[in-house]
Formats: C-alpha cells, structure tokens, sequence
C-alpha cells in the first residue's frame, strides 16, 4: 500500500522541509512542526539530489517567510528527480522508524512482562491499521509517538536508578521526543507526576534526585539545541517577528478593531496590541528583548508558538455530519471509539480491569503501572481541550502504551509473567485455575486473531479503516473526514480507474496537493450546484472526493446528494456516471 498511496496532504511540505534543513542547516519551511523527522525521512534526497527551489535557496541566505505549500507542490512535480521516487525513499525511512520503534515497544514489553507481552505488544502497535496507515507517510505523528514512548522508558529508568549517566541519556531521548512533535511537551507533567509518586513511595533519594534533574534538563537543552543546529539568533532579524510589529501598528490605529463586542474572542489580539506598544511599557521592553538578546534553539520556539496560534485560531472540525469552527471535547473520544479494531477495544477494558485490581491492592502496584497508565491520561486530557481536530493521527502518543498495558495484562492473567519480571510478586497474581487459565488462552488468541484479520481485510485501505460499530469505512463519512478517511490518497487509484474504464477525462473535485498534468490526469471543473440547477448535470462522469463534498462549502456540491453514486475509489472518492 506504500506504493499504491498517492501523495497525502503534509507530505509535500514535511518532505522539502526536512530535505532544506539537510542541504541549508536552516528552518526555513513548516516550522510548526520541529525538524527531526522530516530530516530522517528526507536523508535518501542527499543521494538522489533533486533541486531545492530557488525561493529556499535565497531563504538560506536572506531571510523571508516562504510559501511551504507551493514551494513543495513546485518541489515534488517540477524537479529532474521524479516525485515518486522522492515520496517512495522518504516514505521508506519512516517506514525503517515505525518497525524499529515496534521492535523497541516488543523489548521494553518483553522485558517488563515477559516474552509473550512482547510479542503482544508488537502484534498490537505494529499491525494496528492506524499505525499502518500513518506509519509509513512523512508525517512527524507516529515517529514522535514513537520518541514520546521511549522518552517515557528512558524517564522511568533515571527513576529507578539515579545515576549521572541516567540523567543525561534520559533527557537526550526526551530532546530526541522534543525535536519530533510539539505534542511532545506533554511529557512534562508526566515527568512530574512519576516525580512526585516516586518521592512520595522513596523520600531517602529525594536529595539524590536533585542533584541530577539540572543535569537531566540540561542535557535535554543540549541536544535539543544541538538538532536545531544550534541556532542562535535575535528575534528581531525574524521577517515573521517584523511582520506582526508592522501588523499590529496598523490595527492599534484602528480603534474598532477587534472590539469587545465583536463576535469572536479576541482578548488574546488585544492584549498584544495593547502591551507590545514599543513606545509604552512593557511594549518597550519586548521591543528592547527583540532587538538585543539572542535566543538559543530559536526556531524550536518560534515554531512552538506558531504552534500555539493555530491552537488558539482552531480548526474547521467535522464530526458526526456536522461542521464547528472549532474543536469539539468529544472528537477524540469519538474517532478512537470508531476507528479503533473492536477487539482491541475489548482487550484494552480489560486490561483496565487487570490494572484496577493491582491498584486496589496497594502494595502490589508496580511503578511500571503509573509509567503506562499516566502519560495516555494526561495526553487524552490535553487532546479533549485540543482546537485543533482533524484526525486520530494526532492520538497516535497512546497506542504504545496501551500495546504494552494490554500485552501485560495478558501476560498477567495467564501466568506468562517470568519471576524476574519488574511487574511480578507471586503473591498478587490474580488466582485462576487451570480450566479459567485455558480460557482466557482462547479468548486472546480469538480476539487477537479478530484484531489481525480487521487489519488484513482492511487492506490496502489502512488510512480509511472504521469498526464495525458504525459499518466500516463505508459508513465512515458520516462520522469524520480529512486524514480520518480523506487525506488525497487515493489519487493514483483514480488514475488507474480512467485508464481502466477507458475515460479519456473527467469532471474532477480532487481534495490533495498532487498535480494532475503529472501524471496524465485529465479533468475539468465539476459544476456548483447553482449551474446544475441552471443547465442540468454535466454529460459525463464525475469524481468527487469525500471533503470537498461533506465539509467544505455544503451548499457547492450538494446537488450530487441526490444521486446515487455508481462507483467508488478507494473509500475516499465517489464517482457518478452521467454519461447519455
């Protein structure tokens, strides 16, 4: 399905951007997401070499604030190195990161459970349809699920046993976390609170423990830096920065704008306009700070505070046929309830109940327990207060720890846990008998083989997987769109379709940043609804994809609503035959 995929929506801009940061040493494009990923993925390009625009090259030596989305569009379909040869080795390192992170969940499983829990673990991250689907496209969100799970590990270890050693190697992952998504930063008040519970559990290392945070934090800053080529600089010299003073001079002359009694919260716009004033306090020490001190790994902020904005702004959100401007709490529980195998549901719940009946008898719960139960809690509690709701690939940081809580429950259950096991006391096992151990061997291996057949039946359509609770993928629309089931991957099926049904051309809404001409793709404007009711549907076949046709403007297509459509692509295109 690698092959098959046509280029999805990030890819274009993720791939320039790590490939300029290779060739320049500079954050020039997409500095919303930090550089790490995008420049594993883009390592092949060194060898292949393709063109970096002109646009990026100047960039490199003046700075200017470049347009990613072209650029890369310009990149991937105007270079003397076909796109799909870029796509293809790109892809292909990404697809190197999610097998080793897999076999890396299955180690650190095996080790705290036992052989069997790794190899649990492995089936259930590395065969998940969502993992399989995102695993293998140059986006950063399971590498750094990946990163986040291994920051953890490492974390747990620097806990266990405080060592200078421990300290920096633990916060040189969590640089490694850092430098892969912004969502990262939610291991801080994880960080914090196996803190607290460990001090709580062992106040004699209280002493020890802060002699060496400062060394963990400063070696995380070290390596961060150090991945950011150790970029200083005065943020001032920011075209960005320089932008939002002449902006904001321009609105401050404007006494209506952004007024309380606007429609829209706007508190935060005018707090800027009115304390970034550099001719009154303390818009003149922000200007001062602008002007005179440089700032270390200054591109990881800038980008985490664009970040931030586009949290702050929102997303247009689709969720159970409906449209918000916004986030909606109830989003993520959705699309993981939805787009989540049923039996992996099953087992999770019961891997809950597993890990409850350790917790009720305190003196049996392992610290292993909090490191996999904590860190999912606190990213499901940032992820509902998310503005920013377009996918499940955004919860992709849970799966590896709850691959490793259910393989543990498991283990657990059916005595597989070895003696030497971090988790195991004999005393605590839940009792079974030997009739009630033979049954559960039955249940797993039932539900684990459900869990694997869901994946296989699905293929190669893994991005556009939905359960069974709402009727699979055919029903998905209804629910969620964009990278949920809609991400312009299905291009490439399309034109095997015209070639394959003799269609010289088509009336096309194709949501997706690749280029028709590219690849052959003939097609016109498919006619908004007003022109329909004017002149009737065209006389030919149409090819709609599912965005275009649910979320964006409704009211443009929705004549076509009242056809039935005489074929699909994939699970994210439907086409209509009005041919006479």
């Amino acid at each position: 399905s690698l092959l098959t995929d046509s280029q999805t929506v990030d890819e274009g801009p993720h791939i320039l951007a790590g490939y300029s940061y290779l060739k320049t040493g500079k954050i020039l494009l997409n500095p919303e997401h930090p550089p790490l990923l995008k420049a594993w993925s883009a390592l092949p390009l060194l060898i292949l070499n393709p063109d970096l625009p002109e646009e990026v090259k100047k960039a490199a030596k003046i700075p200017a604030e470049l347009d990613q989305w072209g650029l890369s569009y310009e990149f991937l379909h105007k270079n003397r190195v076909p796109a799909d040869t870029m796509i293809f080795w790109s892809r292909l390192m990404m697809v190197f990161l999610t097998t080793f992170g897999a076999l890396g969940i299955a180690l650190i499983a095996r080790k705290w459970f036992g052989d069997l829990a790794g190899i649990v673990a492995f089936i259930l991250f590395a065969f998940d349809p969502n993992v399989l689907a995102h695993g293998r496209l140059v986006t950063t969100d399971t590498g750094s699920a990946i990163f986040i799970f291994f920051a953890a590990y490492a974390f747990y270890l620097f806990l266990k046993k405080p060592t200078a050693l421990l300290a920096i190697g633990s916060g040189g992952i969590f640089a490694l976390a850092l430098a892969a998504k912004f969502s990262s930063l939610t291991l801080i008040p994880v960080f914090l609170i196996l803190f607290a519970i460990k001090i709580i559990n062992e106040k004699n290392d209280f002493e020890k423990y802060l002699k060496l945070i400062p060394l963990f934090i400063l070696a995380a800053f070290i390596a961060l830096w150090a991945i950011y080529g150790f970029n200083i600089e005065k943020p001032i010299n920011d075209p960005k920065v320089l932008d939002l003073y002449r902006r904001r001079e321009i609105l401050a002359a404007d006494p209506n704008t952004y007024h309380a009694d606007k429609k829209g919260d706007y508190k935060l716009a005018r707090w800027i306009i009115r304390n970034f004033d550099p001719q009154d306090q303390p818009g003149t020490i922000f200007r001062w700070l602008a002007e005179e001190v440089p700032v270390p790994a200054y591109r990881y902020f800038r980008g985490f505070f664009e970040f931030l904005a586009h949290d702050y702004r929102g997303h247009y959100t689709y969720l159970s046929g409906h449209i918000y401007e916004t986030g909606m709490w109830q989003y993520f529980i959705i699309a993981y309830l939805i787009k989540s195998p049923l039996p992996l549901l099953i087992l999770l719940a019961f891997s809950f109940c597993v890990f409850a009946v350790f917790r009720m008898r305190k003196h049996s719960f392992s610290f292993i327990g909090y490191v996999l139960l904590i860190p999912p809690i606190i990213y499901w509690l940032i992820s509902l207060k998310s503005h920013i709701n377009i996918g499940i690939r955004h919860l992709m940081p849970i799966y590896p720890f709850y691959a490793v809580m259910i393989a543990g429950a498991i283990a657990l259950i059916i005595k597989k846990t070895p003696e030497h096991s971090p988790f195991f006391q004999k005393s605590i096992l839940i009792n079974s008998s030997r009739k009630q151990s033979v049954f559960f061997k039955i249940v797993f291996v039932i539900l684990i083989i459900w869990f694997l057949a869901e994946t296989a039946m699905i293929y190669p359509y893994h991005l556009s997987y939905f359960n069974e609770l709402i009727g699979g993928p055919k029903n998905g629309h209804q629910y969620l769109l964009d990278s949920n089931i809609d991400w312009g991957q299905d291009f490439l099926r399309l034109k095997k379709y015209m070639k394959d049904n003799n269609l010289d051309s088509v009336y096309l809404r194709y949501f997706g940043k690749t280029d028709w001409d590219y690849y052959g793709v003939k097609g016109y404007a498919v006619p908004n609804t007003k022109e329909v009711l004017k002149n009737g549907p065209p006389n030919g076949v149409v090819i709609i994809n599912l965005t275009p046709l649910f979320l964006f403007n409704t009211q443009e297509f929705s004549w076509l609503l009242n056809y039935t459509p005489t074929d699909r692509i994939g699970h994210s295109m439907r086409v209509y035959d009005f041919r006479k």
